[in-house]
């Protein structure tokens, strides 16, 4: 099980777990890297790819767990993992099922509800913040740095109307509240 878009294991996963632990199920929660718990640098960094990778890891890992049958292996993600855990699946092949709540798989679309809620205009400066992370992760310099939430109007990934209060809910005490969208974040 990992979380989606700056959350970390300690944000509501644990209800879940303890439900399939209470039916016989052995669980595996984990934090991406630099998130939470987990160790790397830098702290925070919400990539696609690299969370992909993390699910790739946890896999192996619980492969290898005494007792655990390898092939019997279900993925869960809540979200922007709810994303992941399908071409997780797909590329490792011998996942037995996915669940995937609340996904968040189609881009384009959320492109879009940005424009949607926010305009035109803040849609392009998100863009341009985060063509700036990119540029500096090829020059090899540190991330550049914007809110995952915020009020309506203000400079960040989310602004919709009730975000803050929604995402503060919901999120643990490790939780990203700041972050480049689709690059990198800052800790609280």
């Amino acid at each position: 099980m990992g979380h989606g878009f700056g959350a970390t294991r300690d944000a509501g996963l644990r209800p879940f777990a303890d439900r399939f632990a209470a039916a016989g199920l052995d669980v595996l929660i984990f934090d991406y890297r630099g998130f939470g718990t987990s160790e790397g640098t830098p702290r925070q960094d919400v990539a696609h790819w690299r969370h992909r990778a993390d699910y790739h890891a946890a896999l192996a890992h619980a492969r290898r767990m005494p007792g655990i049958d390898p092939d019997r292996i279900v993925l869960w993600g809540s979200s922007y993992s709810g994303g992941h855990v399908l071409p997780v699946a797909a590329k490792d092949g011998r996942v037995a099922a996915v669940i995937s709540q609340g996904a968040a798989m189609d881009g384009l679309a959320a492109l879009l509800g940005i424009a949607r809620y926010a305009g035109v205009g803040q849609l392009l400066k998100l863009t341009a913040h985060a063509f700036r992370d990119l540029v500096q992760a090829a020059l090899g310099q540190p991330p550049h740095l914007i809110p995952i939430v915020g009020p309506p109007g203000s400079l960040a990934a989310i602004t919709a109307k009730g975000a803050e209060i929604g995402y503060e809910a919901i999120m643990g005490p490790r939780s990203a509240m700041r972050c480049v969208p689709g690059a990198s974040c800052s800790s609280r």
